[in-house]
């Protein structure tokens, strides 16, 4: 896996090498149509500008950046509503991009995270307790990988002894959904390494990426037509012909059928995008007049189970901006989402309070709340493979009668529910399209 994530990240860079090759036979418009600018469909784009190759990039929203959106209007500071962490920094190619523009990316912490059971600190023999039974669960699922199995999460810690720990330690794991409907293979495999973070916001960081790639906004695409030679896309507002297309909105897009496809999708392009489905994550923004009003160092971690054993974990005063930013998946995402922004707010913070005190509410100024599930151009936060099906990844990229090619999140080989994952899908199906292109 290594291996071939160094020899892509080395060939990456081809594309600029490649000689620019008039095109005949084909009354298109442009070589390429790109759906979706988020950071695959604005790294495609980078590299056709590049290379001289004609695109069209056509966005439903009236922005660029996909779930890579920061919001500096409802806190007056920067807010990730969507991705937020540069996972696996040392190989996430928006570290150095950071770098090269002079944004200020911090490394998180590694450790100091701080835990609360009803209203005190958890003590030493319980912080030993959480780590062990975080220790036990990681095993269960290294031991999965190990044995080439794909079951679900569940499945794999069934071995684990059941405690009081189990349950609450359960909802760290990034899945989503709930341990039942998360595949053992695709959460092992999503990557790792340190995680970094940028003040200005990931959203910003992908927004300066993409600010001088040309962008037709406010275009659904309604229908893409691969019947022939090239490909027809309808849009709201008229069609287009390429000799090739690249889709890159989530799985969750395509499932919805809001995209329609002439011929219709086969059955195992059908078959992958049910088996990769979009997780759900609920995001809290909360804002206070104390900006380190946790009691955990900046952007370290809070998590309090209050004594009915709900709880949630927030990230304190993120950036050094004073917003506290906790999220929540699985059944508590879909209940609270059901509930509506308000209700969810309000769990926050009397979570909060019955765990900090009334300080928090006496302090409180305003929140605000992310959910994926309900924007129709996202329907969900991120992709995740349903037990026994992280295989289907594969079919979920792999293109379409030659002229259809699919980028994103969740077309990465090992990167996969990433940003840095989907702009070197993006930059992979680039090249792909372009050597074809240069024949």
């Amino acid at each position: 896996m290594h291996s071939r994530r160094r020899e892509f990240l080395i060939t990456s860079g081809a594309l600029l090498a490649m000689p620019f090759i008039p095109r005949t036979s084909y009354a298109a418009d442009v070589d390429v149509i790109i759906i979706g600018a988020g950071a695959a469909g604005l790294a495609a784009a980078r590299q056709f500008m590049d290379a001289g190759i004609s695109f069209k990039l056509i966005e439903a929203r009236r922005r660029i950046g996909g779930r890579a959106y920061t919001d500096t209007h409802t806190f007056g500071v920067p807010f990730d509503r969507g991705c937020w962490l540069q996972h696996s920094a040392h190989q996430n190619p928006w570290v150095p991009f950071a770098t090269r523009h002079g944004f200020d990316i911090v490394p998180m912490p590694t450790d100091g995270k701080r835990f609360w059971i009803g209203s005190r600190e958890a003590t030493r023999t319980e912080y030993e307790a959480i780590y062990s039974t975080q220790m036990e669960i990681r095993a269960a699922f290294s031991k999965a990988d190990m044995l080439n199995q794909d079951i679900s999460a569940q499945q794999a810690i069934e071995g684990i002894a059941i405690n009081e720990w189990v349950p609450r330690v359960k909802r760290w794991f990034w899945s989503g959904r709930d341990f039942e409907k998360v595949s053992t293979a695709d959460w092992w495999n999503s990557g790792g390494g340190p995680n970094y973070h940028c003040r200005a916001g990931y959203g910003t960081l992908v927004s300066k990426f993409g600010q001088a790639i040309p962008v037709t906004f406010e275009n659904p695409v309604t229908s893409i037509d691969w019947s022939g030679k090239g490909v027809r896309v309808e849009t709201s507002n008229g069609s287009l012909k390429a000799r090739y297309c690249i889709v890159t909105v989530s799985s969750g897009v395509l499932a919805s059928g809001s995209i329609h496809f002439k011929p219709v999708l086969p059955q195992w392009k059908r078959d992958a995008i049910e088996a990769v489905p979009m997780a759900n994550a609920i995001i809290i923004g909360l804002q206070f007049q104390q900006p380190q009003i946790l009691p955990a160092e900046q952007n370290n971690w809070f998590s309090y189970w209050t004594d009915d054993g709900h709880g949630l974990s927030f990230a304190s005063n993120v950036g050094s901006w004073g917003i506290q930013r906790g999220a929540t998946r699985g059944h508590l995402a879909t209940e609270l989402a059901a509930a509506g922004p308000q209700a969810t707010i309000d769990y926050a913070i009397e979570g909060l309070k019955s765990t900090l005190g009334s300080k928090i509410e006496q302090s409180f100024i305003k929140g605000w709340v992310s959910n994926w599930v309900v924007d129709p151009f996202a329907r969900g936060t991120w992709s995740s493979a349903l037990p026994g099906k992280a295989h289907k990844r594969d079919d979920l990229r792999r293109p379409l009668g030659g002229t259809v090619l699919f980028a994103g999140e969740a077309c990465h080989e090992f990167m996969y529910s990433t940003c840095h994952g989907a702009y070197l899908s993006g930059t992979e199906v680039a090249l792909q399209v372009a050597s074809k292109l240069s024949l």
